[in-house]
């Protein structure tokens, strides 16, 4: 799940305060009902509650390991990528290396490059692949750029 901080605690925490919320309402509901003579209300109320807190359970049990692991998606690698291709002078994307670090990410991204280039040039290509970064992905706090020259023949 995407959040505007980039933490999956605090949105596993805003998702239990939801809950508390949710369950407050139902719990009203189950005793209207209860007064009103329905007593089935009450067990039915139990039940969506407790189906409600396992939804939570199972999803926050999803992200928050994943995030203790490092692991970021797929999609901010591929976005990371794109972008990197993007810029002028990138004749290719050799590799590209991220994860989480507490609330941001952190990449490792290596770029190939015309082998014409001096060194200057190419540090130059290497330099505006990380401005394009910085200004691209969310959350990315740190990014190292190397570049290699394309191989000849």
């Amino acid at each position: 799940m995407r959040n505007e901080i980039g933490s999956v605690a605090l949105v596993a925490e805003g998702n239990h305060a939801r809950i508390d919320s949710l369950a407050s309402l139902a719990l009203l509901i189950g005793v209207i009902g209860v007064a009103a003579a329905c007593p089935l209300v009450d067990p039915l109320i139990g039940l969506s509650i407790a189906v409600l807190v396992l939804r939570v359970a199972w999803i926050a049990g999803a992200a928050v390991p994943s995030r203790f692991l490092d692991r970021i998606d797929p999609e901010e690698t591929q976005a990371i990528t794109q972008i990197a291709a993007s810029v002028d002078g990138v004749l290719k994307v050799a590799e590209v290396r991220a994860r989480w670090v507490g609330h941001r990410i952190e990449a490792e991204v290596a770029v190939v490059v015309d082998p014409e280039l001096s060194l200057l040039e190419g540090h130059a290509v290497g330099e505006a692949v990380r401005d394009a970064l910085g200004r691209g992905v969310l959350y990315l706090s740190r990014v190292t750029v190397s570049t290699k020259p394309a191989s000849r023949g």
